[in-house]
């Protein structure tokens, strides 16, 4: 198996353990975690961000989105945040909200 294969295997395991932390903890546990680093998430291998462009690339990479629900969202760096610009402007609905999941699902 070659490597990218490999690599992107790593980063599925853990974006969909990401996941799962996120719909499987209550709202309560989720902000008693907030800026911690959910250390049951397997570290993902991080992905290469040479091709975007300049100005996207502001922190370390680690700090790049792994997987959201809610206004919740974890990072590749496994830290769990409240994102304050979730619920307006383009994110009003959150991340993976049930209603427009099982929309994309139905098509």
């Amino acid at each position: 198996m070659n490597r990218e294969i490999r690599d992107e295997k790593k980063i599925r395991k853990s974006m969909s353990a990401a996941k799962k932390f996120l719909r499987t903890s209550t709202r309560t546990e989720l902000i008693e975690n907030i800026g911690k680093t959910i250390k049951t998430i397997p570290k993902p291998v991080l992905t290469t961000k040479r091709w975007f462009q300049k100005s996207y690339i502001i922190g370390p990479e680690q700090d790049d989105f792994l997987a959201g629900r809610d206004v919740f969202y974890i990072t590749e760096g496994r830290k769990l945040f409240l994102d304050a610009t979730a619920g307006h402007y383009q994110m009003t609905w959150g991340y993976d909200h049930p209603v427009l999941m099982k929309i994309f699902r139905m098509h």
